[in-house]
């Protein structure tokens, strides 16, 4: 934990202006009303990699109708994931990642069903033993080597639904360097 005087936390609280942090969040949600909630717009930016966060940025600004409108626009991408995106990333390395956006907004905006295939889709990608070991740590992934970030979403995706008690992925237990310490507050094998 971060330890700050008085003297360094009064100086810390001067540098952040507030109004402006306000109306740069306010321009960056004028941005997405000018886009994801133009059909125009739409019409003409087939991928996913657009849409899958706003519905989670209106939210978080109090605007649910801005939100079910832009999950709206993200919805007809669902089927194929990040499957079918322009981007790399989304395309190749995390097709499922679109998945854990959209099953959270999806269960704030009160979409059960849409967050319920979701959550199921998101699931799809769990650490698997039966493709062997691929990088020499005995964990392979349906679709793809694990890593930290595969390991994030499923927890960040538990949290959504509430199963805080979900046992995570062996990656969590036995890699040596986890900074998360999900099954009983261990230490890995190098003490760390």
């Amino acid at each position: 934990m971060l330890v700050v005087n008085k003297q360094a936390k009064r100086a810390l609280e001067t540098m952040v202006d507030r109004d402006l942090c306000v109306q740069a969040a306010d321009r960056a949600l004028e941005y997405l009303r000018e886009r994801v909630l133009d059909d125009t717009w739409v019409a003409a930016h087939r991928d996913i990699a657009y849409y899958f966060k706003a519905p989670q940025a209106f939210l978080l600004a109090g605007l649910r109708d801005e939100a079910a409108a832009a999950f709206d626009a993200l919805e007809p991408f669902l089927d194929e994931g990040g499957a079918a995106s322009g981007s790399a990333a989304y395309r190749l390395a995390y097709p499922h990642y679109p998945y854990m956006w959209a099953a959270k907004a999806a269960r704030e905006l009160g979409r059960t069903q849409v967050a319920a295939v979701c959550d199921a889709k998101l699931s799809e990608w769990r650490l698997e033993k039966a493709h062997g070991d691929r990088d020499g740590s005995g964990f392979g992934v349906v679709g793809g080597d694990a890593d930290f970030f595969a390991t994030a979403m499923r927890a960040f995706n538990a949290l959504t639904f509430g199963r805080v008690k979900d046992r995570l992925p062996p990656l969590v237990r036995r890699h040596k360097r986890v900074p998360l310490r999900a099954q009983g507050g261990g230490r890995g094998r190098d003490g760390r």
